[in-house]
């Protein structure tokens, strides 16, 4: 992938085209060329906005008023790396990425076999690994080098042993963000000289990153936000995607208090003639028979893990020991071009402020 630069890892941004391009622009030194993929947007009256949002549409900040600067400088502007009190924070203009590689996640085994030919083994899906490559651009060196020891702190991630959330923009369009669940660093960032420019200008970086899951995530559609009632059933018939992937459910029930919620019951089962729900026997059916006050209960087949937490601490006290099911235990995942429905019922006792979330969320391979 070439000419698109948004990322961001654990809700921090590590580089974006846009405010970076725009900063290297107003500094305008002569050493750095700038060139645009369309004509900077015309002012109703004046000069020509030093701003990019034509380079990724997507990218554009709609809050700002069409005559001013998309991004007037980091301190303006408070950029992520930006720190008061660090005035070579506000010199360091930021990353531009200008090559996102995803790797390839479906590998097999093949092996020979006496006297001739030889075994394929099964289709696997291996971890998923997302290279990086572009230039880091500053004023100052000293905001160079500051801008190296940020960029090394943010791609460390949290403490978080399985690592952080990598969102992506693969294409200039709302619809092409991903995300990278539980993604690491595992290579670099590496920091070299571009060309005859001084490094403490412009120089280029690279650096991996990989998750222990194949998929890259859509954005969630949330079919259910509501408080519940007694005996309350929500359903929704999800259809998986059309090509590679499929579709996994994401439930989260918010007990309140004082009392437990009781007989929470989710299934998923093909329908007939598009009912839904359905009195068709269900393929996924979990109870969970008591979640205690004040617990959130997430079973994420998205990511392939069940969570129960406190909700004021949102320390994590549980996981599938509150799950009750016949036989061996399946993820909410409904397969490309099929269709099925989903229901959560809550058929016993529940608290006043007992929330429900539900979506499905569409995964790439």
């Amino acid at each position: 992938m070439s000419g698109v630069s948004y990322c961001c890892l654990a809700g921090q941004e590590i580089a974006s085209g846009n405010r970076t391009l725009t900063y290297v622009r107003a500094i305008g030194d002569p050493r750095v060329a700038v060139s645009l993929r369309s004509p900077l947007i015309p002012e109703p009256a004046g000069p020509v906005p030093e701003n990019l949002s034509a380079f990724c549409a997507a990218m554009e900040d709609s809050a700002r008023p069409a005559n001013e600067a998309t991004y007037p400088d980091p301190a303006t502007d408070d950029a992520p790396w930006y720190t008061a009190g660090r005035p070579e924070s506000a010199e360091f203009l930021g990353v531009h990425l200008t090559e996102v590689r995803v790797g390839n996640v479906i590998a097999r085994s093949a092996s020979p076999r006496y006297p001739v030919g030889g075994t394929v083994g099964n289709l696997q899906r291996t971890q998923r690994v997302v290279s990086c490559a572009g230039s880091m651009y500053a004023s100052t060196e000293r905001g160079m080098r500051y801008g190296e020891r940020w960029l090394t702190a943010v791609l460390a991630g949290s403490d978080c042993d399985r690592g952080d959330d990598l969102t992506l923009l693969l294409a200039c369009d709302d619809g092409a963000l991903r995300t990278v669940p539980w993604a690491g660093i595992v290579d670099g960032p590496t920091f070299t000289e571009w060309g005859g420019v001084p490094d403490c200008v412009m120089q280029q970086v690279a650096f991996q990153l990989a998750s222990p899951l194949p998929w890259l995530l859509h954005e969630a559609d949330v079919w259910a936000d509501a408080d519940v009632g007694a005996a309350e059933t929500f359903s929704e018939m999800a259809t998986g995607p059309t090509w590679t992937g499929d579709v996994a459910v994401v439930v989260e029930v918010t007990s309140g208090g004082p009392d437990p919620v009781t007989d929470i019951r989710l299934t998923v089962a093909y329908p007939v003639a598009s009912e839904c729900p359905t009195a068709n026997p269900p393929f996924v059916d979990a109870t969970v028979p008591s979640l205690p006050p004040n617990r959130t209960l997430r079973i994420d087949s998205a990511r392939r893990e069940v969570t129960v937490t406190e909700t004021s601490s949102g320390r994590v006290v549980g996981g599938m020991d509150l799950l009750t099911f016949d036989g061996l235990w399946r993820w909410a995942e409904i397969g490309a071009c099929t269709t099925a429905c989903v229901t959560v019922s809550f058929d016993g006792a529940y608290n006043a402020d007992t929330h429900l979330t539900a979506s499905t969320v569409e995964r790439e391979l």
